[in-house]
């Protein structure tokens, strides 16, 4: 599954382009800012690299304990200003979520449909 920050990098591209010919400043012209997108696909890539090393050790507890890490580390962006919180609405939360529950699946964990194994930690 592709990280949902390779959408996000074409999407600002063009918003950024349409900004700028209707006459924007550079600086108020991107959606997502290129340093918070390159953290974002750095932890999501991160996340990958500890559930390959764990799938197929049926240890659900470390599966979780990498889902929490990586909501944690991206709590952190939001709040650190890298992703403003209003830039993570429902379409970019739910690209997270599904990205996060693809590779726990993935890992060997048995996610409930409907189920949120980020809810107790999420703040965006």
């Amino acid at each position: 599954m592709e990280k949902p920050t390779v959408d996000w990098r074409k999407f600002s591209a063009e918003w950024k382009a349409k900004a700028l010919a209707e006459g924007e400043t550079e600086q108020g012209s991107e959606l997502y800012p290129e340093a918070g997108i390159m953290r974002a696909e750095d932890i999501l890539e991160e996340f990958k690299t500890n559930l390959r090393k764990i799938k197929g050790q049926n240890d659900s507890q470390a599966i979780l304990n990498e889902v929490e890490s990586t909501i944690l580390k991206l709590n952190e962006l939001t709040s650190s200003g890298g992703l403003a919180p209003d830039m993570i609405e429902t379409g970019e939360r739910e690209e997270f979520c599904d990205f996060i529950d693809y590779w726990a699946k993935d890992a060997g964990l048995f996610i409930e449909d409907g189920d949120d194994i980020t809810a107790d930690w999420r703040e965006w």
